[in-house]
Order: structure tokens, then C-alpha cells, then sequence
């Protein structure tokens, strides 16, 4: 199975912010089993926000497929400095 770059997400409200945790990660694991993973981690309720990535990323490894966190590099510039 071929490898792919998929993002994995954590939205959450807090008591002083709201926001999403996001990391992509290089996968070879089907989209319903990445599915079916990410359901299993939030009805758990045990591991918050980073560590809940983490703990998708490590079962889905546990599964047998690969999942590593993708290092993409970001080039750019802000409007501002110019």
C-alpha cells in the first residue's frame, strides 16, 4: 500500500481558548481504519489534546502500517515586514 500525507486533527474548547491541534503525518493506513481509530481515542476520553495525536499515531503503528510525523518545510514571508 502506497504511502500518503494525511493531517490528523484535535478541536477543543477550553476554559480560555477554543482551537484545533493539527500534525500531518506520512500513512499508509486506510482512511476507515484512521477512521475508526480517531472514534476509538475520542469516546475513550482519556488522552487530551497532543497527546491524543500521539496516541493515534502510535495505534495506528500497533495496527502494522506506517505513521510517522511528516517534517514539511514552510517558506514564505508576512505582508507586514515588507
Amino acid at each position: 500500500m502506497e504511502t500518503r500525507v494525511i493531517e490528523l486533527y484535535i478541536g477543543y474548547t477550553g476554559t480560555l481558548d477554543d482551537n484545533e491541534i493539527h500534525n500531518k503525518v506520512y500513512t499508509n493506513a486506510p482512511d476507515e481504519v484512521i477512521k475508526n481509530i480517531c472514534e476509538d481515542v475520542k469516546q475513550d476520553g482519556v488522552l487530551k489534546r497532543g497527546k491524543a495525536l500521539d496516541g493515534i499515531v502510535n495505534i495506528i503503528k500497533a495496527r502494522g502500517f506506517i505513521c510517522e510525523y511528516a517534517n514539511i518545510p514552510r517558506f514564505g514571508f508576512n505582508e507586514k515586514d515588507i
